[in-house]
């Protein structure tokens, strides 16, 4: 729809750009993975205000990103801003993340909980 079929070498890179932005957004799967699993557990232990943190600072470093990156990455800021936005969130959820869960395994150890009963 956007290509001009007169014109191959716009399919030629389209394609290059197609192709780098997957590698790198999968790459940056990495990083995703264990900052929305660390954002639920944190959510789940009762403090969703770290994963509002984390959620607005991902705004502000993609468009960071965007806006700064191209003058020292060049194109590739507009492939790394996922990855750029979820590695500054993942930090933001997962300290307090552990922080908490080691907070209630103590509890837990002090009171003689064992957790569920599984018979």
């Amino acid at each position: 729809m956007f290509l001009s079929g007169e014109d191959p070498e716009s399919y030629r890179r389209a394609y290059e750009v197609a192709g780098a932005n997957v590698h790198l957004l999968l790459l940056s799967m990495f990083l995703m993975t264990p900052m929305y699993l660390h954002r639920v557990t944190v959510q789940t232990l009762g403090f969703p205000r770290y994963a509002a943190i984390a959620g607005i600072m991902q705004l502000v470093t993609r468009v960071g990103t965007i806006a700064a990156g191209p003058a020292f990455v060049g194109e590739y800021a507009y492939y790394i801003r996922d990855g750029m936005a979820w590695l500054v969130s993942l930090p933001i959820v997962a300290v307090p993340c552990y922080r908490y869960l080691e907070r209630k395994i103590r509890e837990s150890v002090r009171t003689g909980d064992s957790g569920p009963d599984r018979s």
